[in-house]
């Protein structure tokens, strides 16, 4: 019902800001490893793919760093409190509350 629909939004929210942190990453380190690269002496066209691969472990890491977040913000939080026991069905002839006297 609406509990399952609102873990599902949830789930997808997530999906949707990893995959925009990832394109924001790469999107930010391309251009600065192209030009250390050229800085280095390789043309644009042989940095190309080693600097495409340096930018998307840029942003594999910082996917991780995440992972990380999130985990140890689990860790800290421990567990739930455990439930109250259910209560107990009034004795035979005695009334319950709410049953009148």
């Amino acid at each position: 019902g609406v509990a399952s629909g609102m873990r599902a939004t949830a789930r997808n929210g997530g999906m949707v800001m990893g995959v925009a942190l990832a394109g924001v990453v790469f999107n930010h380190r391309l251009p600065v490893h192209l030009a250390a690269l050229a800085e280095a002496g390789m043309t644009r066209g042989a940095a190309a793919g080693t600097a495409f691969s340096a930018a998307l472990h840029d942003a594999m890491l910082a996917g991780t760093v995440v992972a990380v977040a999130g985990i140890l913000t689990s860790l800290v939080r421990g567990t739930p409190a455990a439930a109250p026991p259910p209560a107990q069905p009034p004795a035979p002839g005695r009334p319950g509350p709410g049953r009148g006297s």
